[in-house]
């Protein structure tokens, strides 16, 4: 009886007569990942021909070819050690344009970003590339993943906007460039990079306007002109200067005709590995080093030594700490007790590492 149903189900559904809602569903659904191939295999064709416009070069048309072979191979290699007792052998071109995909968009980036600054290649660059992803996700079901993206960007877009606005009821560019930096962020780029890797660049060429906008003297009404770095020092403290020579902030300069007619603007730079310095207050305050003297047990405490510095004024002050004592897990001991109670010893390590800089 079950095997006569099977079979009618299957008659009704060649024939499309009767054909049952689920297998009306898983139909649709056939077509529509079909169409979400085809739409990631036109992307990938549009990367590449945006790629080779952008560097018309022989290494470009070299890397390209290189790409196309290794993801193919790869695709047919993936295919026989894992898919070919479940897919038909069509199941490679699927394979490879998943992979040449992925493949190109990463590629396209590096390129790119060596070879233009211009924000319209980059736009069509991630228009083409981030919807395919999440429109494949939504087809094989993971809708909340999709959602959760979607509000995000939208609650993050939506605060650009607001700030963005903002800065338009301000008059003075080095507010409106302090209200607009938070989103120079590469978080945001990171987790939402449609739209916010669009708005980086936006925000990037709006900053760079406003702090190059000609000013005006508050105290004179004269136009002011800015100094390059080696001639502003004359005008800034010595800790100025060290801050500047460690890129932990950056100071600019504009003068007027009149003597004493000065403008200082402070650019602070965010994770630069420096802290204010608790003798002369400078942001010159450096980790030296982080290592390790005495390594932990799991029968003792280890202890370990941090230095730091002062790029300025040279102050420092080393500090000791305790490395907490080793801790067996559980499976470790009942391994332990099975095997008559054997035990193991472990320390941990540390070095010196000097300060990243963004």
């Amino acid at each position: 009886k079950g095997i006569k149903s099977g079979i009618h189900t299957i008659r009704n559904i060649l024939m499309n007569d009767n054909v049952p809602e689920y297998a009306e569903e898983l139909v649709e659904l056939s077509k529509k990942i079909k169409i979400w191939k085809l739409f990631a295999l036109i992307a990938t064709i549009l990367i590449v021909a945006l790629t080779i416009y952008v560097s018309p070069t022989g290494k470009t048309l070299l890397t390209v070819v290189i790409i196309g072979i290794c993801c193919l191979i790869l695709a047919a290699i993936s295919y026989g050690m894992f898919a070919s007792d479940k897919y038909p052998s069509s199941f490679i071109w699927t394979l490879f344009t998943i992979l040449s995909c992925i493949s190109f968009i990463v590629n396209a980036f590096i390129l790119l970003k060596k070879e233009t600054d211009k924000i319209w290649v980059f736009a069509i660059l991630i228009i083409l590339s981030v919807p395919i992803p999440f429109v494949g996700l939504y087809l094989y079901g993971y809708h909340t993943l999709v959602f959760v993206y979607l509000i995000g960007a939208s609650i993050v877009f939506g605060s650009f906007l607001i700030m963005y606005a903002i800065t338009f009821l301000v008059p003075d560019p080095y507010v409106k460039y302090k209200v607009l930096k938070m989103f120079k962020l590469d978080i945001f780029t990171y987790i939402f990079p449609l739209p916010m890797y669009i708005v980086d660049l936006l925000v990037e060429q709006q900053l760079e306007s406003w702090r190059n906008r000609p000013r005006f003297s508050k105290k004179t009404g004269l136009e002011m002109r800015k100094l390059c770095e080696v001639e502003d020092d004359a005008f800034l403290k010595a800790t100025q200067v060290s801050e500047e020579n460690v890129k932990s902030v950056d100071y600019d300069v504009w003068i007027s005709d009149e003597p004493d007619d000065v403008l200082i603007l402070k650019y602070v730079t965010w994770f630069s590995g420096y802290s204010n310095c608790s003798k002369c207050k400078a942001k010159t305050w450096y980790l030296v080093y982080d290592r390790t003297i005495t390594a932990a047990t799991y029968s003792s405490s280890g202890s370990g030594e941090r230095k730091k510095a002062c790029a300025h004024c040279k102050h420092q002050e080393i500090s000791t700490y305790t490395i907490a004592q080793l801790q067996e897990s559980s499976s470790s001991s009942s391994s332990s007790s099975s095997s008559g109670g054997g035990s193991w010893g472990g320390g941990s390590s540390g070095g010196g590492g000097s300060s990243s800089r963004w």
